[in-house]
């Protein structure tokens, strides 16, 4: 989508003019949750706003997630490792979502499922972007230097 563009290429250099990424990890949550809130609630109201700011704040929460791998990292061999690692969970988590949505509408033949579901994804990737996104760098898997 061509709305992600832009946030994709902003979103890392703001991201690393900062010390705490946390604000930013937040800012990108809260647009996506109102985003989806939007869907859920007033679906007609303006659906071509809710789904360009899913887009938006899709494409910085991946920026995001990339540029912290690199924030986080003491070294190289220690970014490549947590960069592997990550993506290779996520892209497996991410490629059953369109599955998994499309049989909760097909099972229910309602969106209501479906968008309650992604509102607790993205309620837990806010959460965990939190932690990530304090300030330090990994000195080994779970614990964070100052």
């Amino acid at each position: 989508m061509k709305n992600t563009v832009p946030a994709n290429l902003l979103t890392p250099i703001v991201a690393a003019r900062m010390r705490d990424q946390r604000l930013l990890v937040l800012a990108i949550a809260a647009l996506a949750i109102t985003s989806l809130t939007g869907l859920l609630l007033a679906p007609a109201l303006a659906p071509l706003l809710w789904v360009g700011l899913i887009g938006i704040s899709g494409g910085a929460a991946l920026s995001l997630v990339l540029t912290l791998f690199a924030l986080r990292s003491e070294n190289t061999t220690q970014a490549m490792s947590l960069s592997a690692m990550a993506q290779s969970v996520g892209y497996l988590i991410a490629a059953t979502g369109p599955f998994v949505i499309g049989a909760l509408y097909d099972l229910n033949k309602s969106w209501l499922i479906p968008l309650l579901l992604l509102l607790l994804l993205q309620l837990a990737q806010g959460a965990l972007g939190v932690v990530a996104g304090r300030p330090g760098t990994l000195t080994s898997w779970g614990e964070g230097k100052t």
